[in-house]
């Protein structure tokens, strides 16, 4: 892992240091820590605890207590039901948005990485799946060029991401991702963009059931 640079702030270092922490399981759901025992662990002072935890929480992947520090939430169904209703509506629009503005090069791009996904669901490879799906989403991404869209779906997708790595995928999941995936850049490269729409949150849908059946 690289080192941080001399000038990166105090707060995203150690922001950086809990998100690990929090994804790798440290922080068990429902874990209650205040600023000073943070502050503390780590060997600095509350101020850059305070905005390390704020940027966190803007991320859902903890919850700010007044007065007490900060909760990483409990990782029900009801958490990920609503945190794939978010994406689905942010993918829809950015498959929509990728319709409309992608250049060859982009949909191209995006062909690479749907042809990965699909080879690696093939051998049954989850964790090679899972790192082509990201590049397939990134890369459709990309072309809508919409960062702030774009911003919001990230940072609300480390929960899933880690719940995807933990629990793996349902019987026929990745193959069902795969045809989504193809139904995706399809309608990108016709440049039907309500087609897109429909496919991106279909396939979140998709994810959604899988996941929760999974926990």
């Amino acid at each position: 892992m690289a080192l941080p640079a001399a000038s990166t702030p105090a707060y995203v270092i150690l922001r950086d240091r809990l998100r690990g922490e929090i994804l790798s399981g440290d922080w068990a759901p429902g874990t209650h820590r205040t600023l000073g025992a943070i502050a503390g662990a780590h060997g600095v002072s509350i101020s850059p605890v305070r905005e390390a935890l704020l940027s966190l929480a803007g991320e859902g992947l903890l919850q700010m207590r007044e007065h007490r520090g900060a909760v990483v939430p409990v990782l029900d169904a009801k958490l990920f039901d609503n945190l794939y209703d978010l994406r689905g509506a942010l993918q829809s629009l950015l498959a929509r948005r990728a319709a409309e503005r992608a250049t060859e090069a982009e949909v191209a791009a995006m062909e690479r990485h749907e042809r990965a996904y699909a080879e690696a669901a093939g051998r049954g490879d989850a964790m090679a799946a899972l790192d082509a799906n990201e590049a397939f989403h990134d890369a459709l991404e990309a072309a809508a060029d919409n960062p702030q869209a774009t911003a919001l779906y990230k940072s609300r997708s480390a929960f899933v991401n880690a719940a995807r790595l933990r629990l793996g995928f349902g019987p026929g999941r990745m193959a069902e991702a795969a045809a989504q995936h193809r139904a995706i850049l399809s309608a990108i490269r016709a440049r039907d963009a309500e087609g897109a729409a429909v496919a991106a949150f279909d396939h979140s849908m998709s994810a959604k059931k899988d996941l929760l059946q999974r926990l």
